[in-house]
C-alpha cells in the first residue's frame, strides 16, 4: 500500500485516530497555525475516546519566535504558541522544542506518554531544527511503556467501594467500554468474568 496524503488536516487526523485504534499509537503530522486548527476535532475526538497519537506541528523557527515576526499562518500578534494553548485543552501534554540537546529526551517522554495514557500528545519542532543531527543510537533502546502502578491507598479505596456496592446490588453485571480495549485490559475483564460469573455487556465503542 502506497500513502498518497490525505485531502485535508481533519481528514488526518481521522486517519491517525483509525489508526491508533488499531495498532496502538499513531503520528498526525500537520503545519503551524491553519493546518493545526483544521485538525482540533479530530484531536479532540481521540482525546475523549483514548485514543494515543502524537501530533507532530511544524512551527516557525525559534529566531522567528522570539523576533514575534509578522509571518504567514500567525495571528498577526506576535503570539506564537497561540495554537499550543488551544490543544493543551486536548492533549495529555504539550512540548516546545527549544534546544536540540533536550529535543531527544522530550520527544521520547511524550511519545511515552501518548502510548501509556492512549491521549493526544503535542509535539512543536521549530523548522531551524529539521536538518540538525542527533545521536541515533538511542533508537536502539526500547521506550519504558509499561503502565505505572496504582497508589495502593488509592486503589484500596476504590476496590473496598466496589465491592460494597456489588454486595448491595441485586443482579450485578459487569459492563466493558472502550478503555478495557485502549489500556490492554481485556484479559483482566476475562479473568473478573470467570470469577464472579457475572453478566457481561459490552458498549458499542467497547467494539473498536
Amino acid at each position: 500500500m502506497r500513502w498518497a496524503g490525505n485531502a485535508n488536516e481533519l481528514n488526518a487526523a481521522y486517519a491517525a485516530d483509525g489508526y491508533s485504534r488499531i495498532k496502538g499509537l499513531s503520528c498526525l503530522i500537520t503545519t503551524f497555525g491553519v493546518g493545526e486548527l483544521s485538525a482540533l476535532n479530530g484531536v479532540a475526538g481521540a482525546f475523549a475516546e483514548h485514543v494515543g497519537m502524537v501530533h507532530l506541528v511544524g512551527v516557525p523557527s525559534i529566531s522567528a519566535t522570539e523576533k514575534r515576526l509578522l509571518l504567514h499562518h500567525t495571528l498577526g500578534n506576535g503570539d506564537f504558541h497561540a495554537f499550543r494553548e488551544m490543544s493543551k485543552q486536548i492533549s495529555k501534554d504539550t512540548v516546545y522544542i527549544d534546544n536540540i540537546n533536550y529535543a531527544c529526551n522530550e520527544i521520547d517522554r511524550i511519545i511515552t506518554e501518548a502510548y501509556v495514557y492512549k491521549r493526544p500528545v503535542y509535539i512543536a519542532l521549530p523548522t531551524n531544527f529539521v536538518e540538525m543531527k542527533v545521536d541515533a543510537n538511542r533508537l536502539n533502546t526500547p521506550l519504558e511503556t509499561a503502565t505505572p502502578p496504582n497508589d495502593p491507598a488509592a486503589e484500596d479505596e476504590v476496590v473496598n467501594a466496589i465491592k460494597d456496592i456489588i454486595k448491595a446490588a441485586k443482579k450485578p453485571i459487569i459492563l466493558v467500554d472502550a478503555c478495557a480495549l485502549r489500556h490492554d485490559s481485556t484479559q483482566a475483564v476475562h479473568e473478573l468474568s470467570n470469577i464472579t460469573q457475572f453478566p457481561v455487556f459490552t458498549t458499542p465503542m467497547g467494539n473498536c
